[in-house]
């Protein structure tokens, strides 16, 4: 059975210059269906190297080693790096994101410091799933301005402002509630199936 460490690890490997799966290989072509957006737009200040970035994302800070699904925005001063990042996610400006996965939809406010700092203490509920310093961030997350969050945490689905208690998350930790994106209908049913 895979891993979060094995789907992460998966995925940056195709930010490789020639990964073991070559997603440009002529004798064996990779058909998706994306969503029709338009291009992927790089403004004055955006950057990337070794990554994978999907059409409809709007690049204004940098990227490396990282994977950009489409919708997703990065503000001016944000830097995103080792991380997956899922469709129509915001990352705000000054943010800097580590080695984490985020979910659709999730907002990271302004001067965030996601998968911060040398401390891999395992998540504390989940130890057999966070170890090795990933963050996982899910669907529908707003993490609060300012907020400086380990290695090896969790956030669940549709937590906010007040899920958080200050703004400092140690390695490790689990957030769970709180008041964040209002709860698409239909979500209700399957919010606790898609928290990790």
């Amino acid at each position: 059975m895979g891993t979060l460490d094995s789907y992460w690890e998966t995925n940056l490997e195709l930010t490789k210059s020639l990964p073991e799966l070559n997603l440009y290989c002529e004798e064996w072509k990779i058909q998706t269906r994306s969503e029709e957006k338009p291009p992927v737009k790089f403004g004055k200040h955006g950057s990337s190297s070794c990554s994978l970035i999907s059409n409809g994302a709007i690049i204004n800070g940098e990227v490396s080693r990282s994977i950009i699904s489409p919708g997703v925005y990065i503000e001016k001063g944000a830097v995103v790096k080792n991380s997956i990042i899922f469709n129509n996610s915001i990352i705000r400006s000054n943010s800097i994101i580590d080695k984490t996965i985020v979910d659709k939809e999730v907002e990271i406010k302004e001067n965030c410091k996601i998968g911060y700092g040398d401390d891999h203490t395992a998540n504390r509920e989940k130890p057999d799933l966070l170890a090795n310093g990933l963050n996982i961030i899910a669907k529908r997350a707003t993490i609060p301005e300012g907020t400086t969050m380990g290695r090896n945490c969790r956030v669940f689905s549709y937590v906010g402002k007040n899920g958080f208690d200050g703004k400092n998350i140690s390695s490790g930790s689990t957030i769970k509630s709180g008041v964040g994106k209002k709860i698409a209908e239909g979500d209700e049913k399957i919010i606790e199936e898609i928290n990790v």
